[in-house]
């Protein structure tokens, strides 16, 4: 019966502060939050930045510090909006089958939506190489780790046998693929079929999974919570 208002905050590290970004529009929900840089490829290099979320059913564009200056798209069944700066372009998930995108300079006017995967098992979590244009993804109820190039072609498993997994990040620098599942982080070579374990955390299946070549790996046990693990250069 409380009233709900949206909003996106980010956290500098240098400053050591949270800040809000302007407020989202009502009935918004403010998920897959990414930015759109000048190094973005269908974007001009001094152009502005925006900031992209899934926004009821559909997807909004929203200029940084700009709140007027915002665009969207209605998309049924639209979950876990993501960006790649490589390939400049907004994936999704509909309807947990099927991994869909758009071009990062999307506007209302455009329906030019282009079906990547459509599977037959729900995805867990996907990530996208947008440099080697390949995209992976987890299917928990088959135990495996999938992956299929951007521009269509045949699904190949990368990982059968595997214990429930559900999200997933690439070290791309190192060829290795992060995935957490059935209480355990598990690393694996993109070039192989070999992976292991390399940690194991109580706190229920993460909500998120990150990679950031410090080395350290970042997981999200619940929505108010962030626990990094340091890797070691063996693993």
């Amino acid at each position: 019966g409380g009233k709900y208002s949206p909003s996106i905050r980010y956290y500098s590290p240098s400053s050591r502060q949270t800040y809000s970004l302007p407020s989202t529009p009502a009935r918004s929900w403010p998920a897959g939050f990414s930015t759109l840089g000048p190094r973005d490829k269908r974007l001009k290099s001094n152009g502005p930045q925006y900031y992209v979320y899934q926004a009821g059913d559909g997807i909004a564009k929203q200029r940084l510090y700009s709140p007027d200056q915002r665009d969207s798209i209605s998309r049924e069944g639209v979950y876990n909006v993501k960006v790649d700066s490589n390939t400049g372009s907004v994936f999704y998930l509909v309807n947990n089958r099927k991994i869909n995108s758009e071009p990062a300079d999307f506007n209302s006017q455009t329906d030019i939506s282009r079906v990547i995967v459509s599977v037959e098992e729900d995805i867990g979590d996907y990530a996208v190489d947008g440099i080697n244009r390949r995209v992976y993804w987890t299917e928990p109820s088959s135990g495996t780790i999938q992956q299929a190039s951007l521009d269509g072609g045949r699904t190949v498993a990368l990982y059968s046998g595997v214990k429930k997994p559900r999200k997933i990040s690439l070290d791309l620098n190192n060829k290795r693929v992060l995935w957490s599942g059935d209480q355990q982080l598990y690393v694996g070579q993109l070039q192989t079929t070999h992976y292991e374990s390399i940690a194991t955390y109580d706190r229920g299946d993460p909500t998120a999974l990150s990679y950031e070549p410090s080395p350290t790996v970042s997981i999200s046990p619940s929505p108010t919570q962030t626990v990094v693990l340091s890797c070691r250069d063996s693993t």
